[in-house]
């Protein structure tokens, strides 16, 4: 195995940390200059990584043919002075993010936290109270993160709860200061627990708390929103350490800062616990929770219309069915643009089987349809979400309700991105070439929500594919993207064909973005399944998945050809037929299947078969190899083992390394087994490499 240097070229602002994250691989780089290079761990291959602003994708290329692959990230600039972190896919590596906009992770809080509060200030994002480690211990402290510096830093505590800490907060800004209700705490000297009227109010120029006007119905639990300069909390309950269960309400109160008053809302139209609210337009819109009254989580959409105090309950789009879930205390939901931001939350069955969500979504109400974004890295929910620049900061929260050291320091960013669409596949067919570069595949499926005024001003067109399994990226046209000619956009129909890229691509808006797409003399070296199938076309970004049974149908698996040069693999066999003889060592073998080999083939050292724990030794002087080679390139294209006559057991074996296929027949043999299910290995040493790969199969 040959191990080279690899380079990370750095265009754009300078970034204080980047990490190369790999399952067995961390490298920091501290720092960097705004154009520079600098060489990193050595890795398998060699590896040119160009960093340009947001995007990540991996340019890769058949080993051998190339000194590595290439991987780019485009799109908007970094931020100076943040930490980044690549999700680079390397060979033998799983990836942790692909195709999708990068997240990056930020400076952590001071103080792990989760069911606290916060907002975003002039600029810095600041927080307070919660829940803190260890033992769920609350907390008073407030801290400020201010971009410029890429830095958390400690503000005043609140000490107004007999100087302890509260924890089940809701919190809003208006007029640049923090208005915070709740809570759950300690209630005094006595230490009993339970929920107070915690109303209180922070001045960050003045860096002060101040109290304000009890609420008239004591809650906590509850989101809150603003509209029109008054801080809006839906629901909520009521609960101390004397009560069996906690007491939930419908009500809606409204508090005035200008006033330091409280008013009644009309109450909501059902009970509801731990949903998501956001405020767009003169609308409020309540998202998923948990119906108390009927043990189950919503998948309802719901608004409140701040002008007539009306409710709807029936204009909107529900939550998809594997979507659904909740959010708990904090604040109102990240909304750029009418779109509403549902980061994390909580899933659950029932009000006894819950557990921390990491999936990301997007609600556009402008459209209402409901869009999939890259799921967190981890499940988090009790977390806080607000926007900063043109990134959705996710800071603290647990993932474990029960973990007695459960809260988070974590903070997380995400960019804000352009318009997610959903990507359905109805059909894929993947075929390998004879050579390398005459690869092909084709797709048909929707492209939903793109709309014919979105395709007539989209620009370009952008494709990758990525296989699933590992984040392998065999296809892109990411650098080099379909122009669309304006003059051929016809009623919200597409068409576009590039002879030279053997890409040709059609789409329909009017058939809910039915499209095809069918791409001929490529290199999809590493394509396996399932897959994922990405399209940008101008602002509108969406990913497909294509499973097993998708690619090529449920009857024919993709060509393992496509492996060979990029992964040893050993799958299950075609046929495979073990015989027990009449007599001892009469016992026989037959196997036939496909692999892939890595390394470029070469004369064998050493080869053992296995069938369990048995060996058959190839290289062990009763039989001998013999070998076929391209005539232009003298490259071996197939090995060919048989035993001499007289020897036992007697051993034929053929391995094609251009149609990847091998079968083995082993006869006169003494079997250890010849039911039931073992593994069958195939284990071998050439001058150029090595192969060891097994598989269990099923002798019955």
């Amino acid at each position: 195995m040959r191990y080279s240097e690899k380079t990370l070229i750095l265009m754009g602002r300078p970034a204080k940390n980047v990490y190369i994250v790999g399952p067995n691989s961390l490298n920091e780089i501290n720092p960097l200059g705004i154009l520079g290079s600098i060489c990193l761990a050595s890795h398998e291959s060699c590896e040119t990584f160009v960093l340009q602003g947001r995007r990540l994708l991996t340019y890769p290329v058949r080993p051998g043919k190339t000194k590595g692959h290439i991987v780019a990230w485009k799109g908007k600039k970094m931020k100076t002075g943040k930490s980044i972190v690549l999700m680079i896919v390397l060979i033998g590596m799983h990836s942790f993010a692909s195709g999708d906009f990068l997240q990056q992770t930020e400076t952590s809080l001071l103080t792990a936290r989760d069911q606290f509060t916060g907002g975003v200030i002039d600029g810095k994002i600041y927080v307070f109270g919660g829940n803190g480690n260890p033992n769920g211990r609350n907390l008073k402290s407030t801290e400020m993160f201010d971009p410029a510096t890429d830095v958390w830093t400690s503000r005043v505590d609140n000490n107004h709860n007999d100087s302890q800490g509260v924890e089940e907060l809701t919190g809003a800004v208006v007029d640049e200061k923090l208005y915070v209700f709740g809570a759950w705490g300690g209630v005094g000297p006595s230490g009993f627990y339970g929920d107070i009227n915690f109303n209180e109010v922070y001045d960050p120029v003045a860096n002060t708390w101040t109290t304000l006007a009890p609420k008239p119905t004591l809650v906590t639990g509850a989101p809150s929103t603003v509209y029109n300069g008054e801080v809006y909390i839906f629901g909520g309950g009521y609960s101390h350490e004397g009560l069996e269960e906690q007491n939930i309400y419908d009500v809606v109160e409204a508090y005035n800062p200008a006033t330091n008053t409280w008013r009644s809302v009309t109450n909501m139209p059902k009970k509801l616990q731990m949903f998501a609210l956001a405020t767009v337009g003169n609308k409020a819109y309540i998202m998923g929770g948990y119906l108390p009254d009927e043990d189950r989580m919503s998948e309802e959409v719901i608004t409140f219309d701040f002008e007539t105090g009306q409710w709807d309950t029936d204009s909107y789009e529900p939550f998809p069915t594997d979507r659904i879930r909740g959010s708990r205390y904090s604040s109102a939901a990240p909304v750029v643009g009418g779109r509403i931001f549902l980061v994390g939350g909580m899933e659950a069955n029932n009000a006894d089987d819950s557990w921390a969500s990491n999936k990301v979504d997007i609600y556009d109400t402008t459209t209402n349809t409901w869009h999939v974004r890259t799921s967190l890295p981890v499940p988090l929910y009790q977390h806080l979400t607000v926007v900063l620049e043109d990134r959705i900061y996710v800071i603290g929260g647990c993932s474990d309700y029960e973990d007695t050291n459960r809260s988070k320091s974590e903070v997380y960013s995400i960019p804000i991105g352009d318009i997610d669409v959903q990507v359905s596949i109805q059909k894929c067919k993947a075929k390998a070439g004879k050579t390398v570069g005459k690869d092909s595949i084709s797709f048909t499926g929707t492209m939903e929500d793109i709309t014919a005024d979105g395709l007539n001003g989209a620009g370009e067109i952008y494709i990758t594919i990525v296989s699933d399994v590992d984040g392998h990226v065999p296809y892109h046209i990411d650098d080099d993207p379909l122009i669309i000619n304006p003059a051929k956009v016809k009623k919200g129909k597409y068409s576009h064909k590039d002879k030279q890229k053997g890409i040709s691509f059609k789409i329909d808006t009017n058939k809910a973005g039915k499209f095809s797409l069918k791409i001929k003399n490529a290199d999809l070296t590493g394509l396996g399944s399932p897959l994922t199938l990405e399209i940008a076309i101008g602002s509108y970004n969406g990913a497909g998945s294509a499973g097993e049974n998708t690619v090529n149908g449920p009857k024919k698996s993709i060509p393992i050809q496509l492996m060979s040069g990029y992964k040893d693999t050993l799958p299950p066999p075609l046929k495979i037929k073990a015989k027990n003889g009449k007599k001892e060592f009469t016992d026989s073998l037959a196997v036939k299947g496909g692999f892939s080999l890595k390394d470029e083939p070469g004369p064998i050292t050493s080869m053992t078969l296995f069938l369990g724990d048995q060996p058959f030794d190839l290289t062990d002087g009763k039989g001998a190899f013999t070998y076929k080679r391209d005539k232009k390139t003298s490259k071996i294209t197939s090995v060919a083992y048989k035993t001499k006559k007289g020897e036992t057991p007697q051993i034929k074996a053929k391995f094609d390394f251009v149609k990847c296929s091998y079968s083995v027949s082993i006869k006169k043999a003494g079997l250890d087994t010849t039911s039931g299910k073992v593994d069958f290995g195939v284990m071998v040493d050439m001058a150029t490499g090595s192969f060891n790969q097994s598989v269990k199969v099923d002798l019955d």
